[in-house]
């Protein structure tokens, strides 16, 4: 194998959640390049940190996966990298890949975030405005956020989501777009039942936390929340 893929992702603690989302998109880069060597690296030191001391679970970061590219003789390098958006983790891979690469003796390719550019925003806004649930009134997909830039392309996402007319909310559990504009674009909608998803490549600690705080923290300006 003289070409190489890194799959590379923030990563979760959460490794149930993380086998059904990343995980088997990991299996099915394996099937499909398989005439490829691949690792994969987790960008969040945190996530790597309480794997490797909770759960025992050593996971490269993206030097580690360079280096063991070189170790294995690879010098054509694609970097798979797992973003919603190309904000501060996105970034911290390529800064860190390109320190290492220096002097450029190794050739690395990044794929783009999900939100690259106009089309991509306005392919993933008609998926999610054909997301239809009888019972409610409502979606609420919630995203990660960022303090990047790049956390506009949320409302952009949004923008084409209103051109479409649907009754769909996209919002951020730490960006610009939190629970302040979710509730008033429901209130705009009329909406009394509401279902809430996570706008993330993983279901992890956000969903499992954050998330769920919503139904304490707003009991009593909806009906219900699901």
């Amino acid at each position: 194998m003289d070409k190489g893929i890194i799959f590379a992702s923030f990563g979760s603690t959460h490794l149930d959640q993380y086998e059904k989302s990343l995980g088997k998109a990991l299996n099915k880069t394996r099937t499909i390049f398989n005439d490829f060597y691949i690792n994969e690296c987790m960008s969040s030191e945190i996530v790597r940190k309480r794997l490797r001391e909770n759960q025992d679970k050593y996971y490269f970061n993206i030097k580690d996966a360079l280096v063991d590219m070189e170790k294995h003789g690879i010098k054509d390098i694609y970097v798979m990298a797992l973003y919603v958006l190309e904000g501060v983790e996105y970034n911290k891979l390529k800064m860190v890949a390109d320190a290492y690469n220096f002097d450029n003796r190794l050739n690395i390719t990044f794929t783009r975030g999900l939100l690259d550019e106009e089309k991509s925003i306005k392919e993933v806004a008609e998926i999610l405005s054909s997301f239809k649930d009888d019972s409610c009134d409502a979606v609420v997909f919630m995203g990660h956020g960022s303090s990047h830039d790049e956390d506009e392309k949320y409302s952009s996402v949004q923008t084409y989501i209103d051109k479409q007319g649907a009754p769909v909310v996209v919002a951020t559990v730490e960006g610009e777009v939190g629970m302040d504009y979710v509730l008033d674009r429901l209130k705009e909608f009329n909406a009394k039942r509401v279902k809430i998803a996570p706008f993330m490549l993983v279901a992890g600690d956000h969903a499992a936390n954050d998330l769920s705080l919503i139904h304490i923290s707003e009991p009593t300006r909806l009906l219900s929340i699901s």
